[in-house]
């Protein structure tokens, strides 16, 4: 393990591929902790992103608190957290709250489909999660005879999103209060 305590490198004076070599086909596993001092740009370790070996270490105190935290992780004395990334095919949640994350991640998975050129998956996937996007629209048909002039089938009821309506009560509380702030704001001061 090596440790790498610095400042911001914003100038590459020489190329990295000798490190990128060294790290990349060492017989014995290496692992290289950077841990920069302030902020500012690191143009090596830029070059040395997406390599396992390198770990970049995250500021949350001074420089002496990160590196005996670090000290401690190793002596096995504080757990360590890890962010983990997975790339995940279509999520299969059902709570509500899960299927509107749902929706955002088909929206944004339609959105890269399209701007890969994969208009077909991108169409597919949008009218399965009932998005409207640049390749999808929306049509609203109230009686069961337009849906079938168009030759359409209704959607769901239990698959619809539907969008929190304020209650009577919520939006009688809601001038209430502007009511009593704007009194509060027009008493003059005693």
């Amino acid at each position: 393990m090596v440790v790498w305590i610095h400042q911001p490198q914003p100038v590459l004076l020489s190329s990295e591929s000798g490190l990128r070599q060294r790290i990349e086909r060492t017989t014995t596993p290496m692992r290289l902790f950077e841990l920069q001092t302030r902020n500012g740009p690191d143009r090596i370790i830029e070059k040395l992103d997406g390599l396992a070996a390198v770990e970049h270490l995250v500021r949350s105190g001074s420089l002496r608190s990160d590196f005996e935290k670090l000290l401690a992780q190793w002596a096995g004395k504080k757990a360590e957290f890890q962010f983990v990334r997975k790339k995940a095919t279509e999520p299969a949640m059902d709570t509500r709250g899960g299927k509107q994350i749902e929706r955002l991640w088909a929206r944004d998975e339609a959105l890269r489909l399209a701007s890969h050129r994969q208009r077909d998956e991108a169409v597919k996937l949008a009218a399965r999660n009932q998005l409207v996007t640049p390749l999808t629209g929306a049509g609203v048909l109230e009686t069961k005879e337009q849906y079938d002039q168009h030759g359409l089938k209704p959607a769901d009821a239990m698959t619809v999103p539907a969008v929190p309506e304020p209650t009577a009560l919520s939006l009688v509380g809601v001038a209430v209060a502007a009511y009593f702030l704007s009194r509060r704001k027009r008493r003059p001061n005693s």
